[in-house]
């Protein structure tokens, strides 16, 4: 584990498979949950007003 003094690189994360991680199934269920949850707040659609 690294000490909170230490320094964090790019050089040190460059290799995060971003692929991976944007299909993960739990990032996708709790994407699609978000937007479920506040698709009328965000589009204003239905009964609210702007």
């Amino acid at each position: 584990m690294m000490g909170m003094d230490e320094e964090i690189t790019d050089e040190m994360v460059w290799d995060i498979n971003r692929e991976k991680v944007m299909r993960a199934p739990e990032r996708i269920r709790i994407v699609t949950q978000y937007i479920l949850e506040h698709f009328d707040q965000k589009t204003y659609r239905g009964d609210k007003t702007p």
